[in-house]
C-alpha cells in the first residue's frame, strides 16, 4: 500500500539526495520481492539520476545491483 501511495504522490519523481536514497534502499531491501520490483519500476520511471544512484548504493556491504540480480534471477551470483 505504501508503494502505491508513493507512486500516486509522485514522491520518486524528483532526484533523491544521498540520505534519501540510503533510506529508500534500506527499506527496499526489507520489503517482499514483488513490492521491491514495483518500487524499482516506480523509481526508474523518474529521473535517471535516481536509477544510477540506486545501482551505485551499497548498504551493509551489499551492492544494490547485486541485490536486484538476486531478485530478478533468484540466484545469488556473489557467492
Amino acid at each position: 500500500a505504501l508503494a502505491d501511495k508513493m507512486e500516486r504522490a509522485k514522491l520518486l519523481d524528483k532526484v533523491l539526495n544521498k540520505a534519501q536514497m540510503e533510506n529508500f534502499v534500506r527499506w527496499f531491501r526489507l520489503v517482499p520481492a514483488e513490492v521491491a520490483m514495483k518500487l524499482f519500476n516506480i523509481l526508474s520511471s523518474g529521473p535517471d539520476e535516481n536509477t544510477i544512484e540506486l545501482h551505485a548504493t551499497e548498504i551493509d556491504d551489499q551492492d544494490v545491483g547485486d541485490y536486484l540480480s538476486i531478485l530478478l534471477t533468484g540466484t545469488d551470483t556473489t557467492v
